[in-house]
């Protein structure tokens, strides 16, 4: 983006708009584009449009992907405490145990996507985390869980959260545990307005040749970017950066790594956005009057 800057501002009397650069903060976790949001990004100046770029470590280098509709899921997180009875790890019978009734929830939750959910809406439900007991022969009191729950699908995310629950307080009822649960909205659906997404594709391909542009498959990782684009039309696109399609260097892994020629794309990617777009609205406003 510093690099797309400088050639922006060496451009900036060929420009027929205004073009406002964000580097994107505390995107893993807090949500930094909906803070942004919330703080005016997109008002002052007003802001018509907006794109955001995202390297990607899985795809051939230089390659830009996007797609029209979703593109990444919903991100939700799941807090659970099974509170049951502690003892010893010898009279179970004296106890009761959460750490079986939070096993038997691990279990059973999966029904939820495979059950009680049209197939077609692809869901995901994963237990993360779950903490409890100290030593090998004592029962806890509590076992503490940590989930995601991942969709396309943005009616779905009120549904999750009462079927999820429906499914613990039946494990804690038979198990006569009691439980805490909260349910915490984390991201919406990134998605592209169609018509955004075919303009990023076009003109990807007027700048980097069509061996350099693809169709974007979807993820169910998910992006605060989707803050913005629930505001205002736009495109959130892919830059391939895969050293070796033959090593898998995920994001989010201590195997990470990317070809950082694909930079160059990028840069050029994001130019010719500030350069086109800007071009291609003056001249619908003055077509249309508007």
């Amino acid at each position: 983006l510093l690099g797309a800057a400088c050639m922006i501002m060496d451009r900036r009397d060929h420009l027929c708009g205004t073009i406002v650069l964000c580097f994107q903060p505390a995107e893993e976790g807090k949500g930094g584009a909906a803070a942004m949001v919330a703080q005016g990004v997109l008002d002052d100046p007003h802001v018509d449009v907006v794109y955001g770029l995202h390297v990607w470590s899985q795809a051939p280098i230089g390659v830009v992907s996007t797609r029209p509709g979703p593109m990444m899921a919903a991100s939700d997180s799941i807090e659970i405490t099974v509170k049951g009875r502690g003892g010893h790890g010898a009279q179970p019978d004296h106890t009761v145990d959460p750490i079986t009734t939070a096993a038997q929830f691990v279990s059973t939750v999966q029904t939820v996507v495979s059950r009680k959910l049209d197939p077609l809406e692809p869901t995901v439900v994963t237990i993360g985390a779950i903490h409890g007991g100290t030593v090998h022969n004592v029962i806890p009191d509590d076992v503490r869980m940590l989930g995601t729950v991942r969709t396309f699908n943005e009616d779905l995310r009120d549904v999750m959260a009462a079927k999820i629950e429906q499914v613990l307080s039946g494990c804690c009822e038979s198990a006569q545990a009691r439980y805490d649960y909260a349910y915490l909205r984390r991201y919406p659906v990134t998605s592209n307005d169609p018509e955004q997404a075919e303009y990023v594709l076009d003109l990807a391909t007027r700048t980097l040749g069509a061996n350099n542009v693809g169709e974007q498959p979807k993820i169910m990782g998910a992006e605060d970017f989707s803050f913005m684009l629930q505001r205002r039309p736009g495109c959130y696109f892919f830059l391939g950066a895969e050293i070796d399609a033959e090593v898998d260097r995920p994001h989010h892994s201590p195997r990470f790594a990317i070809d950082e020629r694909a930079f160059a794309n990028g840069v050029r990617m994001m130019v010719a956005l500030a350069c086109d777009a800007t071009r291609v609205r003056t001249e619908v406003e003055r077509a249309t009057g508007s």
